[in-house]
């Protein structure tokens, strides 16, 4: 009850944004252990803005979505606030941190793929266990799957953008197409500029 009245914003403020600082430091790791030469590597920072709209807006616009769904669909109004949902999808994001840091220490595809997996579907438990005392009292058995589904939809997306983007994009087989690697400069000839010369 007390939470309900003021809702700790602070502690999953400082979670997204240890996360985003985890995506960095990780994405770049991941990228430099696949170099088969360190002094090809540049750093990236296009995961930054990035990870700050994907987080932020995840973690603003689901549990909004969530609470008009239930006021226009449920036959009762929302219990939880908005502030409330947004501290709860904050904390989903726990279980990221941990899979992060691993995914940029071990640069192994199907290990990388298995740690995502596994932050997405904790996450998921976490949330509908969370909003399913809510939704079953204010929205019928239909109306719920059909929101659990949308959250399914949600983390599925973040699953893949988490893998594809930040572990993926910028990995040492994109680095050559990067725009912000560094080729190394061609090398002059050292040969004669005048093999014939004539006076």
């Amino acid at each position: 009850m007390e939470y309900q009245k003021k809702p700790d914003l602070y502690g999953p403020f400082w979670l997204l944004w240890t996360l985003v600082v985890v995506l960095t430091i990780s994405g770049n790791l991941s990228r430099y252990l696949e170099f088969d030469d360190p002094s090809q590597f540049t750093y990236t920072f296009n995961i930054v803005p990035t990870s700050i709209s994907v987080l932020f807006g995840i973690v603003i616009f689901v549990p909004f979505t969530i609470k008009m769904a239930i006021r226009f669909f449920g036959h009762s109004d929302p219990q939880v606030p908005l502030l409330h949902g947004i501290g709860i999808y904050s904390y989903s994001f726990s279980s990221f941190l941990f899979a992060s840091l691993l995914c940029g220490a071990i640069p192994v595809e199907w290990v990388q793929w298995l740690l995502i997996i596994y932050s997405a579907c904790t996450s998921l438990m976490f949330l509908t266990s969370v909003y399913w005392a809510e939704l079953s009292t204010t929205m019928d058995s239909k109306k719920r799957t059909i929101v659990i589904a949308g959250i399914c939809c949600v983390q599925l997306t973040l699953l893949c953008i988490f893998k594809l983007y930040f572990f993926k994009h910028v990995s040492a087989d994109h680095a050559k197409s990067s725009p912000l690697t560094v080729a190394p400069a061609p090398s002059a000839s050292l040969g004669p500029s005048n093999s014939t010369g004539g006076n």
